[in-house]
């Protein structure tokens, strides 16, 4: 596979995440038990005395809003607490089952184990016999009453499941006709922590990286295509017409790729419709793109290393490839290089270890790796033509994000955001549904297009309820957020290097990038859920590019981005020459010492 069509293949699935910057997290509850440590109890009818020796542990446990309502911690209220151990509630389910006066557990709160049925219909069978709520202990936990959208009655009886260990670390507390216990809900809190700035950080190095490799990609194709059509000329002039052809074919083979403005809208409903295929069938389809990402990854950073094999001949050693007619000579040239060959299996076998060891713990650290090469290399891969077709592309997913996060919503049946339900793990999978066991549930497989760090990356400030569900919280940037912006920066850049102009709007849109980024973080921690990052990057970076070109009057140049022609333009004007490819600086074109205001002498004239 090409490096092009590996970068656009690998395009097909990066803007799944587009506008996911953070996890969506499961509700939390406060579970606090308090207990006597010693057998002294006050005379009756008296208050409590400070030689209770009363002891407090708290604990978290997951609840559903939907399901019940539980009160702050200014007005939680302590009850007696009742551990059931032998009790099975899913036995009062049954048509034939009568409830024994002597099971009414009136004015208590029950604990016991996960059950054969639903959490939420273990509930029931509690509130009926008279208890005030229900702890449950899983081995898994999860949300009582999901996927069951129509028993989301909400209701003062809450029902909590907690890690089944930690049930068990309960029942191991001295003196059980002491327990009391108090429930309250976990105000939901964000915080920029370590992973949030070194989610920027990555997201700024990426996209810097990869946009000015483009730019400088570009300008030398530019240059190579001005030198061959040179050469072709001279070639056609002494009648050598099959060097001629010879000449632009090996041109074409090399060109990279280009999307214009219709492709651009083609390639968005392509987007949109792949989408949609992803939230239906997202069990069988997830596969296929873990496969991609393998293949794209490995070729991304085949990409990135191979310029370091030019820049040196140490340690080369080249194998012929056969005849001229044997499909190594096609694949590979007249000579292998070894070292190209050992980048390639160095570059194949990291992908290979990521896609053995997706699930496990250390994983986000290759994903990360590996989705940053990509990115680098399908900005390199594929180019847009000009800000025209950039504004189109980027307007255009902004649309795609705001509706597949904001609209759909209102569209499915459980009311859940398509682009969330398929970034985190599809909409036909839920990781906390409530259904019978409690055993472990089968690892969860997510689309690998997003950049991931774990809260607390540094290891410090762990509350008591991150860690209350099997995976770890994860801060996430989408691969789209940094790719779709990366394209406006590369032809910027490209812009900017055929111009022969000062890095103006490569630095200011690079500031534009990371204040945008700065925005969503607050507007998370304002709104309080996954904002879509294109909401606030598409509007900062165009505003700031639009400002910048009608300052420095070069709107029009932008807007058309004939590059070619205005290298000709250019290079024409410092006397570029195309016998020897050299450039001659006219000093009357020097630019004034403010970056967005150029002197009118530096002017670049346009061709007609």
């Amino acid at each position: 596979m090409s490096p092009s069509a590996a970068a656009l293949c690998a395009c097909l699935f990066a803007f799944l995440a587009c506008g996911v910057p953070v996890q969506v997290e499961a509700d939390s509850a406060v579970v606090n038990i308090s207990y006597r440590a010693t057998r002294d109890f006050p005379p009756a009818g008296s208050p409590a005395s400070p030689q209770e020796q009363r002891l407090f542990v708290s604990y978290c446990a997951a609840y559903n809003p939907d399901l019940s309502r539980l009160p702050p911690a200014t007005q939680q209220e302590w009850r007696r607490l009742k551990y059931v151990s032998e009790l099975d509630l899913c036995d009062d389910l049954s048509p034939s089952a009568q409830v024994p006066a002597t099971a009414n557990f009136s004015g208590q709160f029950l604990a016991g184990l996960r059950s054969n049925c639903s959490a939420s219909e273990q509930g029931s069978a509690a509130e009926k016999r008279g208890a005030l709520g229900l702890l449950i202990g899983s081995t898994r936990v999860f949300l009582p009453g999901q996927p069951n959208a129509s028993m989301a009655g909400r209701s003062t009886f809450p029902v909590l499941v907690m890690k089944r260990k930690h049930l068990e670390e309960l029942e191991a507390l001295p003196f059980p006709d002491t327990w009391q216990i108090a429930v309250h809900a976990l105000e939901d809190t964000y915080s920029v922590d370590g992973s949030g700035i070194c989610l920027i950080v990555l997201a700024l190095l990426v996209i810097g990286i990869g946009s000015y490799r483009s730019g400088t990609h570009r300008l030398k194709s530019i240059e190579d295509d001005h030198l061959r059509k040179s050469a072709q000329s001279d070639q056609e002039a002494t009648g050598n017409a099959e060097a001629a052809a010879k000449t632009v074919d090996s041109d074409s083979e090399r060109a990279s790729v280009s999307f214009g403005p219709i492709a651009v809208v083609v390639f968005a409903l392509f987007m949109a419709g792949l989408l949609v295929l992803m939230y239906f069938f997202y069990e069988y389809l997830v596969f296929v793109f873990i496969a991609l990402f393998t293949l794209g990854a490995t070729s991304g950073m085949y990409e990135c290393f191979r310029p370091l094999l030019t820049w040196t001949d140490r340690f080369a050693y080249r194998i012929s490839s056969g005849r001229v007619d044997g499909p190594m000579y096609k694949c590979c040239g007249p000579s292998v290089d070894v070292r190209g060959v050992l980048l390639l299996l160095v570059s194949l076998s990291l992908s290979i270890v990521w896609l053995v060891f997706r699930n496990a713990s250390f994983s986000w650290i290759l994903l990360d790796l590996l989705g940053s090469f990509l990115l680098i290399s399908v900005l390199s891969g594929i180019q847009l033509p000009s800000l025209k077709a950039c504004s189109i592309f980027l307007c255009l997913l902004f649309v795609y994000d705001v509706f597949f996060v904001f609209i759909t919503p209102l569209l499915t049946k459980d009311g859940q955001s398509v682009m969330i339900q398929v970034a985190t793990g599809g909409g036909g999978y839920d990781p906390t549904k409530d259904s019978g066991g409690g055993g472990p549930g089968a690892a969860r497989e997510v689309i690998p297009a997003a950049f991931k760090i774990p809260h607390n990356v540094f290891g410090s400030g762990r509350s008591l309820c991150e860690d209350l569900f099997e995976e770890p919280s994860y801060s996430l940037l989408g691969f789209g957020d940094v790719m779709v912006p990366g394209f406006l920066l590369s032809y910027l850049r490209s812009f900017e290097l055929v111009n022969k102009t000062p890095p103006v709007y490569f630095l200011w849109g690079c500031i534009a990038y990371l204040v945008s980024l700065v925005v969503t973080t607050v507007a998370l921690i304002l709104m309080r859920t996954g904002q879509p990052a294109l909401l606030y990057i598409v509007p900062i970076l165009l505003l700031t590019v639009a400002v910048i070109a009608w300052r420095r009057k070069e709107w029009r140049l932008l807007w058309t981005g004939n590059l070619s022609g205005l290298y000709s333009s250019t290079h024409q004007s410092h006397g570029w020459s195309a016998e020897d490819g050299l450039t001659v600086e006219d000093p009357s074109r020097r630019l004034s010492s403010s970056f967005l205001i150029p002197d009118n002498e530096a002017r670049v004239p346009t061709t007609t």
